[in-house]
């Protein structure tokens, strides 16, 4: 209980010895408060899959932890690997940060599309020129976005991997 503590935010809610029942009513609890409140609250489940599959079901993503991902398929989001749990904060902060390159380029996308097709239908581009420059943005975005959020996970993973000792 104290390792994950240390992982987690403060006042994050941590429970043990809960059985699936228990579980499941609870991440449904949670999500009625949010929808009673009027706001965006996500429910993050993480657990072994096993007695917890309901519960990593019903929330908005569920991550199962277990020794062997290879041969394991929970009803979940997303299997971490039991080693790597005290990473959980920085493939969140990787997730994020995947967020916001990935709406920044669509946004790139949406300006570069509507320019194009302001100038393709003013005349002053020929058909072939816009049939090339149409799949260069999509090729593009896909580029930078998994440029930018591959070097920024392989910094921010080396970085913790290098200090996990401190941990």
């Amino acid at each position: 209980k104290i390792a994950l503590e240390a992982i987690f935010p403060k006042g994050t809610n941590i429970l043990f010895h809960q059985s699936p029942v228990d579980k499941s009513t609870y991440v449904d609890k949670l999500r009625a408060t949010s929808d009673e409140r009027r706001r965006s609250v996500s429910v993050l489940m993480v657990g072994d899959g096993l007695n917890d599959a309901g519960a990593l079901g019903k929330s908005d993503v569920g991550i199962a932890v277990s020794e062997d991902i290879f041969r394991f398929t929970p009803s979940s989001d997303a299997i971490l690997e039991a080693s790597t749990l005290l990473m959980l904060p920085q493939f969140l902060r990787i997730s994020r940060y995947a967020k916001t390159v990935l709406k920044t380029c669509l946004a790139f996308s949406v300006s570069y599309n509507i320019i194009g097709l302001s100038i393709a239908i003013s005349g002053q581009m020929s058909p072939l020129v816009a049939a090339i420059l149409m799949p260069i943005s999509s090729i593009t975005v896909v580029f930078l976005s998994t440029f930018m959020v591959m070097r920024k996970g392989r910094k921010t993973l080396k970085f913790v991997w290098d200090h996990a000792h401190l941990l």
